[in-house]
């Protein structure tokens, strides 16, 4: 049930419909409050909306729901453009260094030169 739920918000987010996004990513987030990709699509939409705040702490809200999203080289991405639109560039450019680091990443780099 989740699955066409999340694809539903993603469609809905795309298309500048943020308020339906949000409604729908929270009954996702009731269903499975560790789903990854419905806490970064979350972050994204209170991003697009200037909502600072509510990124940062749906963005830790996912960490304490599920360690790994810090894997997940999106969750850096997001964090470093709100500390940029925040105007806090020196921790947004020490946020994506630390991406370039990230294991996934060197997985995928890796592969290119096989």
């Amino acid at each position: 049930l989740i699955d066409p739920l999340y694809l539903m918000a993603q469609v809905r987010y795309y298309s500048g419909e943020l308020e339906n996004a949000q409604s729908i990513l929270q009954r996702c987030l009731e269903l499975d409050p560790a789903s990854v990709d419905a806490h970064l699509l979350m972050c994204q939409i209170y991003l697009a909306q200037g909502n600072f705040g509510m990124c940062f702490h749906c963005l830790e809200l996912g960490v304490s729901h599920n360690f790994q999203v810090r894997d997940h080289p999106l969750y850096h991405l997001i964090k470093a453009r709100a500390l940029n639109k925040a105007g806090d560039y020196p921790e947004a450019i020490k946020t994506l260094k630390m991406v370039i680091k990230l294991p996934a990443l060197k997985k995928e780099e890796g592969r290119k030169f096989l």
